[in-house]
C-alpha cells in the first residue's frame, strides 16, 4: 500500500507520441534490487502496451540508469509458428 501512495502517472510526449509514465521511489520490501531509488515505467496511451522501463539504482553512490525497452510485433505470428509437432 505504501508504494501506491509514493507512485506518480502522468502525461508525457515522446517522439510525438503521448505516454503515461508511472513512476516512483521503491523501498528496499519491493521486487526490486535495494539499491534502486526510482523507476518510471511508460506506457503508450493509444495502445496500452508498455514501451519502456527505467529503474535508476544507487551504486556504490552513484546514480546508473538501466534501460529496458520493450519491442511488439503485431500479426507476425501464423499458423505454421504453432502447429503441433506430429
Amino acid at each position: 500500500i505504501i508504494n501506491s501512495i509514493l507512485t506518480s502517472i502522468k502525461t508525457v510526449k515522446i517522439d510525438g507520441k503521448e505516454f503515461y509514465e508511472v513512476s516512483g521511489k521503491y523501498s528496499p520490501s519491493t521486487l526490486y534490487s535495494e539499491n534502486t531509488e526510482k523507476i518510471s515505467v511508460y506506457v503508450e496511451k493509444e495502445t496500452g502496451l508498455t514501451i519502456k522501463k527505467v529503474e535508476i539504482i544507487n551504486e556504490n553512490g552513484q546514480k546508473v540508469e538501466n534501460i529496458i525497452t520493450f519491442e511488439y510485433k503485431i500479426d507476425s505470428v501464423t499458423d505454421e509458428d504453432v502447429k503441433e509437432p506430429n
